[in-house]
């Protein structure tokens, strides 16, 4: 068998390190959201944007395959797991957040006013 090793150009190093340095920049835009609840819906609506299908319906995006717990989510927003796990209850019921399956989510395009609009726009920028 063998193996062909890339060695990325100086251009490619360049522009992956750019792309790291702007996804770290946008969760550490994020994080300095006050409120709780929007931060999560933030950081729900850039994961469903960066790592997701986004069609006409809104963002699709699956914990499971980014391997994202409930825990995970909390430690990246700097709330607890028990507080997630309440959020997206609470997202679901108010049909901010709809379940598709089992470890898939849908944010529509069309949240209820009230419901973070600005945040939306934060991370849509």
């Amino acid at each position: 068998m063998v193996v062909e090793q890339h060695f990325p150009t100086p251009v490619e190093v360049e522009q992956f390190l750019r792309h790291q340095i702007r996804n770290l920049e946008d969760i550490f835009q994020i994080n300095r959201i006050r409120s709780a609840e929007e931060r999560l819906l933030a950081l729900l609506t850039w994961l469903g944007r960066r790592f997701g299908q986004v069609n006409s319906h809104g963002s699709r995006f699956s914990l499971r395959e980014m391997n994202l717990t409930h825990k995970a989510l909390a430690e990246i927003c700097g709330l607890t797991r028990v507080t997630v796990t309440k959020m997206l209850n609470r997202y679901k019921a108010e049909g901010v957040l709809q379940q598709v399956s089992k470890d898939d989510y849908l944010i529509p395009c069309a949240i209820e006013p009230g419901h973070a609009s600005r945040v939306m726009q934060t991370v849509a920028g």
